[in-house]
């Protein structure tokens, strides 16, 4: 089984790279898959082995080959997190292959649309659509009460919308509305439970740890509400099982 840990963890930390990609280029209408590498910074050409995940950025001492200038250290921790998201998806949630690997998909752009987020305070479209998309076909190949995904989306949906009319777009963007709905629709009404705990428990414990140490006004002015819809998403897929079990002795099941 270590073996199939580490080779999970190597796929995983190669889709974390893509995933750094992902956010770097979309917001910028470049091509995901044509173009080449290059430092921000020099603008030079980076070498196949200037890309291997992790293992280059600890060579390079996270730092350009050319020019020096460091590379962003999220980089890295995406790289890694990606990894440990697939051992931990196949320890803890892995039911076939198919449902695996639409799991690991969904984390993966859960991730680039936090990204993204956090650079732009955008939800990106075009990453959303293919999040729906990825949850409609684990939705429908999997579970036995598709109306019940579609009452939870409404739920999620009115209950997001209702926030972002009465702060009027201040509290969240409408962006992160249409995020809502896809998790709503993605999730069962435990994980969405679970997915909104996680949510407004983390929002509410960084804006309380940045209002204090005087970092209220971040890039854009606000503090982005994606990051923390998007570990909404993950904490249920990997723990939502896990929970269940834990809850069902206390309301004696």
């Amino acid at each position: 089984m270590i073996l199939i840990y580490l080779f999970l963890f190597i796929i995983g930390s190669c889709f974390g790279s893509f995933i750094n990609v992902l956010a770097d280029r979309i917001p910028r209408k470049e091509s995901i898959f044509y173009g080449n590498s290059h430092c921000d910074y020099c603008k030079k050409k980076l070498k196949p082995y200037d890309m291997v995940p992790i293992f280059s950025y600890l060579f390079l001492s996270g730092k350009c080959r050319e020019c020096k200038k460091k590379i962003p250290v999220r980089v890295f921790i995406v790289e890694v997190l990606a990894g440990f998201l697939f051992v931990l998806l196949f320890i803890l949630s892995f039911v076939n292959w198919i449902q695996y690997a639409l799991l690991c998909g969904i984390c993966l752009l859960a991730i680039a649309i936090a990204l993204i987020d956090i650079d732009y305070r955008v939800i990106s479209d075009k990453l959303l659509s293919v999040l729906g998309i990825l949850s409609v076909v684990l939705v429908l190949g999997g579970s036995p009460n598709v109306v019940l995904h579609l009452i939870t989306a409404a739920i999620a949906f009115i209950f997001f919308l209702t926030i972002f009319l009465v702060t009027k777009g201040r509290g969240i963007g409408f962006g992160d509305v249409k995020y809502a709905l896809v998790i709503g629709f993605l999730l069962s009404p435990l994980g969405l439970v679970i997915a909104f705990y996680t949510t407004f428990l983390t929002g509410a414990l960084i804006s309380i740890i940045l209002i204090s140490i005087g970092k209220k006004k971040l890039k854009g002015g606000s503090i982005p509400f994606g990051p923390f819809l998007s570990l909404g998403i993950i904490v249920p897929l990997l723990f939502e099982n896990q929970i269940l079990q834990a809850i069902l002795p206390l309301i004696g099941v």
